[in-house]
């Protein structure tokens, strides 16, 4: 028979490290991506906000909310599309809805991205948000 002294410190720095590094990375991951749906429904929601009370000219202004929403979040210059739906003719008609979409590819950490790929290493997020139009608001 062998004698086993000593080995358990091996064995529990090994297995130790084998199971820590890849959960590490699995929270680290998951915070990114939690951070990045927040951003989402942030620009979503404040987009549909803006064009429901200024109307059809809050499009550009509601798509640079957009852009500072997912900066605040520390994801800098991301690609995101924002699509717009408005009940009516127009995004100012009174009682009317309007339908925000934000969708992005939140990049993985410490995954690298090849080339014109960015989505590749990314997970796609998506939050939608809809907001009513006052019926007091004023026709254009």
């Amino acid at each position: 028979m062998r004698d086993d002294r000593g080995s358990a410190a091996i064995e529990f720095v090994t297995f130790g490290v084998l199971l820590t590094v890849p959960m590490l990375y699995l929270v680290i991951a998951l915070a990114q991506l939690q951070a990045g749906f927040m951003a989402a429904e942030a620009a979503a929601r404040n987009g549909a906000r803006m064009i429901a009370v200024y109307g059809d000219q809050a499009d550009a202004t509601a798509a640079a909310g957009a852009a500072l929403a997912f900066s605040d979040a520390g994801f800098g210059d991301l690609e995101h599309t924002m699509t717009i739906a408005c009940s009516g003719d127009d995004c100012s008609q009174p009682e009317g809805t309007v339908a925000v979409s934000v969708t992005a590819h939140i990049p993985l950490p410490l995954v690298p991205t090849f080339g014109d790929a960015a989505g590749a290493s990314g997970i796609p997020v998506s939050a939608t948000a809809t907001m009513p139009i006052s019926a007091y608001a004023e026709e254009p």
